[in-house]
């Protein structure tokens, strides 16, 4: 593990990228990054929001989107939900709006690939500005303690 590593974490970024930095600008562009990721964040919640809302005005439609929020790590996940019921997984939406008219199926289709696209995004700048934020505090801790000239 080089140097700069931090256990856990992308290695491509903190062994490759990070260190190519001049030293003091590394923490700071670890901060930065973090900070974009998490406006990237309200971005995507917003766009979810707007799906979430797109489906409850079919008022045809017996399944919509809605947000799930998970309180310790505060991600945000858009599931399938039955109007009068539970979730609806992945799998079992093709059979609910199977008898729709093709057009209401064709748009059903193309919201859920946006919100699977939307999930795996969420997900993804979650986790990246996790690994920046905790960077630039590894690096601070790493230049507190004269560790490292980093």
């Amino acid at each position: 593990m080089a140097m700069n590593a931090v256990p856990g974490r992308n290695t491509f970024m903190y062994d490759l990228v990070i260190p190519l930095l001049p030293p003091d600008d590394r923490q700071r562009v670890a901060r930065v990054t973090g900070e974009r990721c998490r406006s990237v964040l309200v971005v995507i919640e917003d766009r979810m929001n707007q799906l979430r809302s797109m489906t409850r005005s079919i008022p045809s439609g017996s399944v919509v989107l809605d947000l799930q929020r998970r309180g310790d790590r505060g991600s945000v996940t858009l599931r399938w939900r039955a109007m009068h019921g539970g979730l609806v997984s992945d799998a079992a939406l093709p059979s609910i709006i199977d008898g729709y008219p093709s057009a209401l199926r064709e748009w059903y289709a193309a919201v859920h690939v946006q919100a699977l696209w939307l999930n795996v995004a969420e997900r993804s700048c979650r986790r990246l500005a996790g690994d920046f934020d905790g960077l630039a505090l590894a690096i601070s801790e790493c230049r507190d303690a004269g560790r490292l000239s980093v």
